[in-house]
C-alpha cells in the first residue's frame, strides 16, 4: 500500500540515471505501484561515467525534456533519484562549468565529510540541481509543480561541528537528512520549519499540497497540516535498536 496509488489520474514515472535492478528496486516498485513507469540508463543517450550510470546533471536533463514533453492536460508524478554524493564520487569532464575546489583537510573533516572528493560530489549534485531549476523556471510546466527535495539517509562520517554532539553520539547522522519543499505558487513565503519528522510523512504532505483525497494507512502524517495539540515523533530503527525522537528526547 502506498498513497502513490491515491494519485489515481497521474502519470506515474520513476527516473534514474543507472539501473533499477540495484537492490531490486524494480520489483519492488512494480508490484506496488502497477501503473508506474520506469525510465533508467539504457533509455538515455548519455554517456555511463560510474556504476551509478549517467551523471546527475545529464540525468536533470533528461528529465526535464520529459517533462516539457509531458501531455499539459494530464497531472505526473515523478520521482527521480540521483546518486553523484555516492563513491566512487565521479565529476564528468562535461559539468557545466563547475569547478573542482580544494579546501585544507581540516576545513572538509570539521562540516562532516572524509574526503575531499566526497566533498565536491556533493558540490557537483548542489551544482546539478541548481542547473535545473535555472532551465525548468523557464518551462511551461514548472509553476504548477510541486518539487519536494529530499535524502533518504545522511553519513556517519566525522563529527560536524554545525551539529550538536547529540547527534553524533546517537548516530542521527544517518537520520539527518534534507527535506525542501519548493512551490512558489502554494507556498510563496520561505520557512524554515523545525517539526520533527520523517521520510514516511513525505507522501502525505504532498497529497494534501496537491489536494488528492487520500486513506492513510501509514505512520506518516501531514507536516504542514494543523500543528495544534500534537506532539511530533520520528521513529528510527537501526540493528536491534527501535527508538522514537521528540522534540527534546531521545
Amino acid at each position: 500500500y502506498t498513497i502513490i496509488n491515491e494519485f489515481k489520474d497521474y502519470r506515474k514515472l520513476y527516473i534514474i540515471g543507472g539501473s533499477t535492478s540495484w537492490a531490486n528496486i524494480r520489483g519492488l516498485l512494480q508490484h506496488n505501484i502497477p501503473d508506474i513507469e520506469i525510465i533508467e540508463q539504457e533509455d538515455f543517450d548519455r554517456p555511463r561515467i560510474d556504476v551509478w550510470g549517467i551523471s546527475d546533471l545529464d540525468l536533470f536533463k533528461e528529465v526535464h525534456q520529459i517533462f516539457e514533453q509531458q501531455d499539459t492536460s494530464r497531472p505526473f508524478f515523478a520521482i527521480v533519484q540521483t546518486a553523484a554524493n555516492h563513491a566512487p564520487y565521479t565529476i564528468p569532464d562535461d559539468n557545466d562549468g563547475f569547478e573542482v575546489v580544494s579546501p585544507p583537510d581540516s576545513q572538509i573533516t570539521r562540516s562532516g565529510f572524509k574526503t575531499t572528493a566526497q566533498y565536491n560530489a556533493m558540490r557537483f549534485l548542489d551544482h546539478s540541481i541548481g542547473e535545473y531549476f535555472m532551465y525548468a523556471a523557464q518551462a511551461e510546466y514548472f509553476a504548477n509543480t510541486i518539487f519536494v527535495l529530499f535524502g533518504d539517509h545522511g553519513t556517519s562520517d566525522p563529527w560536524a561541528t554545525h551539529m550538536p554532539i547529540s547527534d553524533y553520539a546517537f548516530r542521527f547522522r544517518s537520520y539527518n537528512v534534507p527535506l525542501i519543499i519548493y512551490s512558489p505558487m502554494l507556498l510563496p513565503d520561505p520557512v524554515i520549519d523545525a517539526t520533527v519528522a520523517t521520510l514516511p510523512d513525505i507522501m502525505p504532505t504532498i497529497a494534501e499540497l496537491a489536494g488528492i483525497e487520500y486513506r492513510n494507512k501509514t505512520l506518516g502524517r501531514d507536516i504542514l497540516g494543523d500543528k495544534s495539540g500534537r506532539e511530533n515523533y520520528a521513529q528510527l530503527a537501526r540493528g536491534n535498536r527501535i527508538g522514537l525522537v521528540s522534540d527534546k528526547y531521545y
